[in-house]
């Protein structure tokens, strides 16, 4: 009696999801989120790049750049392969040219930057439908772009030494059911674990600053972990399209890097603004005191 029981919660859990994602779906496009998507994939291509090559200027006075460097490389190859040589051509070229590092250069790297997160929360603003701006301080607004930059960064250089620890140890195996596993290998996997929870934290930390609503830390978690799990699946299915289907570089020529960056900021601004609202979504339903699966009546 107790495997029905079981299997009929289980789709009880299921039916619930479904129309759950349906419902974040459909709220998604009544607030035009592909439309808010492209303002914030256009804002975020223009300043991304340059604001990389400033936090890398600023960490290589406490690290070797050729690390950081190849650290940050390997990085943008496994979100952009096509578009890699290009952007590492850039930061490069950025970083060759301290002087745009201080003075006059670094505040408009800044305040571009700046505008991009503020796109990014008008488009947030929308997504939760909120009409209060919250009483930030114009000097936290600036430096919030660097701090998560500066996260991310931190985070590679991390992940990159866990990585070289790996291929230094010396080359050992172990049998689990008869299988022999190499013992990096093991580890690798770890470690490519542990970056996606990284990666789950960085979204959750954003989720929970960035909106002008009020999200607990538990919502802004698994807004984090849907982003996380949607940019991987993606990440890799644009990545394969890429290497075996795409004929961008036969349609667009010269300009094939250009949309293969748009593209790609494309989609992570899509995700990254389902994810919040997901989060949205969660709230609305907490708000009216219902379950998260349940949708709160529009003419109440």
């Amino acid at each position: 009696m107790e495997e029905p029981a079981q299997r009929l919660v289980w789709g009880q859990q299921a039916r619930h999801l479904l129309r759950f994602a349906l419902r974040v779906l459909r709220r998604f496009r009544e607030h035009k989120g592909l439309l808010l998507s492209s303002a914030v994939a256009f804002n975020a291509l223009l300043s991304l790049v340059p604001l990389m090559g400033l936090v890398l200027v600023i960490m290589s006075h406490l690290a070797h750049p050729e690390a950081l460097l190849s650290v940050v490389a390997d990085a943008v190859e496994s979100a952009v392969p096509r578009a890699a040589p290009q952007i590492m051509g850039a930061i490069e070229a950025f970083l060759e040219q301290r002087a745009l590092a201080s003075g006059v250069g670094a505040a408009v790297v800044i305040f571009f930057s700046a505008l991009a997160f503020r796109t990014t929360d008008d488009a947030l603003s929308a997504i939760f439908e909120t009409s209060e701006i919250k009483a930030r301080h114009p000097i936290f607004s600036l430096a919030l772009p660097l701090m998560v930059m500066g996260g991310v960064v931190v985070s590679l250089v991390v992940l990159s030494l866990l990585v070289t620890a790996v291929d230094m140890m010396p080359a050992h195996s172990f049998t689990v059911f008869g299988f022999e596993l190499s013992l990096a290998v093991a580890y690798r996997q770890v470690i490519r674990f542990v970056s996606f929870l990284g990666l789950v934290a960085l979204l959750a930390a954003f989720y929970r600053v960035m909106p002008e609503a009020n999200v607990r830390t538990r919502q802004a978690v698994v807004g984090g972990l849907v982003a996380a799990i949607l940019w991987e699946g993606m990440r890799r299915t644009l990545a394969w399209y890429f290497a075996n289907v795409s004929l961008v570089g036969l349609i667009y020529g010269s300009l094939t890097t250009v949309i293969v960056l748009l593209l790609t900021f494309e989609v992570g601004a899509v995700i990254l603004l389902l994810g919040g609202q997901v989060i949205a979504e969660i709230v609305r339903s907490h708000d009216a005191g219902l379950a998260w699966h349940e949708e709160p009546d529009a003419t109440a």
